[in-house]
C-alpha cells in the first residue's frame, strides 16, 4: 500500500517515488485535469479526418511510436506526399505518453490542419529508466524514420504518405 511507503521524491499531483524504488503516477491533482490524461485507443479508420495507430519500432526494448495520418482524398490520384513531423511529447521524460487525450486532440488537429504525418515516441520514462534512455529512445525513432527514408521499412503509412525530404521536429 502506497500510504505505508516512504516517499523520497514527488512532483505533487503527478508522480511519487518511494524508498523501495517503486513509482506511482496516479493522478492526484484537480479532477478537471483528469480527462486530459486518459489514453485514447488507436483507430486505423479515419475519425474526424485522422487515422491513428501504434507501431513497435524496437522489439528488443519494446519502443513504440504513435502514427497520425490525415485523410487525403486527393492522394490516391496524385500520389502527393506530405511533410513528416517527429513529436517528442512533454513531461520531463518522467510523465506523459503519446496516447493521452491532451496529445491525441492536439496531434489530430495539427495533422488535419497542416496535412502532415506525425510520429510521436512512447519513450521509456524516468525514474525507472534513467536518462539518457528517453533521449536514446527518441534517437532510435529518428533512426527508424531514416530507415524509412532509405526505403528500408515496410511501414505502409509512411511509404504512402510521408515526404522524407520535409521532416520537422516538435516537442514540449
Amino acid at each position: 500500500m502506497a500510504s505505508n511507503k516512504k516517499i523520497v521524491d514527488e512532483v505533487p499531483g503527478w508522480i511519487r517515488v518511494f524508498e523501495d524504488g517503486t513509482v506511482d503516477r496516479t493522478w492526484t491533482g484537480t479532477p478537471e485535469m483528469e480527462p486530459l490524461l486518459k489514453p485514447v485507443s488507436p483507430h486505423e479508420e479515419f475519425i474526424n479526418g485522422v487515422a491513428v495507430r501504434d507501431q513497435i519500432i524496437d522489439p528488443k526494448t519494446g519502443l513504440a511510436v504513435r502514427i497520425y495520418v490525415p485523410e487525403m482524398k486527393n492522394n490516391v490520384q496524385t500520389k502527393a506526399k506530405i511533410p513528416l513531423i517527429l513529436h517528442l511529447h512533454g513531461g520531463g521524460y518522467c510523465i506523459c505518453q503519446p496516447d493521452w487525450s491532451l496529445y491525441y486532440h492536439f496531434n489530430t488537429r495539427l495533422v488535419s490542419s497542416v496535412q502532415a504525418v506525425l510520429v510521436s515516441v512512447y519513450f521509456r520514462l524516468a525514474p525507472e529508466h534513467r536518462l539518457p534512455v528517453a533521449v536514446e529512445d527518441s534517437y532510435t525513432a529518428l533512426l527508424w524514420l531514416r530507415a524509412g527514408a532509405r526505403g528500408e521499412l515496410s511501414d505502409e503509412w509512411l511509404t504512402i504518405y510521408a515526404d522524407f525530404n520535409r521532416v520537422f521536429l516538435v516537442g514540449g
